[in-house]
């Protein structure tokens, strides 16, 4: 039951960063990779996230090409849908309210 139920919550997860504007990797698993591109931001956003209790892994060169850059989500059978929710508004207003541009 705990596969189905990662299964469940990942697509619920996938499907709310979506409705947000959120540009993410869509992909049948439970690691949600969230587009963020460039280095500095990627570093920041996830700096920022994790301030506000959402912890992802920001993934940057070498690790992916330049450019390129992710934050990572990964997600339990445990979460449920208000913590999504909670998350999911978090990660979208941190993105929208954007980088500082030095």
């Amino acid at each position: 039951e705990r596969p189905t139920r990662l299964m469940n919550i990942a697509r619920y997860f996938q499907k709310q960063l979506l409705a947000n504007g959120v540009k993410i990797i869509e992909a049948p698993t439970p690691i949600v990779p969230i587009f963020t591109y460039k280095t500095l931001d990627t570093l920041y956003f996830g700096k920022k996230m994790f301030e506000e209790g959402v912890y992802v892994n920001p993934v940057i060169a070498p690790a992916c090409v330049e450019g390129e850059c992710l934050l990572r989500t990964t997600l339990m059978a445990t979460h449920t849908e208000p913590i999504i929710d909670e998350a999911v508004a978090i990660i979208a207003r941190v993105l929208r309210e954007g980088a500082p541009q030095l």
